[in-house]
């Protein structure tokens, strides 16, 4: 019971919450690549 409840309560939510946090985090840096050139080019020299 305990390891459900661990399971259920704590694990599931907190899954779900990075996927979407990686989701949210992908997309806006392909908007931000898209749209403005300069951020294209910082974004290059930081790798």
């Amino acid at each position: 019971m305990v390891y459900f409840n661990f399971l259920a309560c704590v694990m599931a939510p907190l899954l779900i919450m990075t996927f979407l946090y990686i989701t949210i985090f992908w997309s806006l840096q392909k908007r931000l690549k898209d749209s403005c050139p300069q951020v294209k080019q910082s974004l290059l020299r930081e790798r």
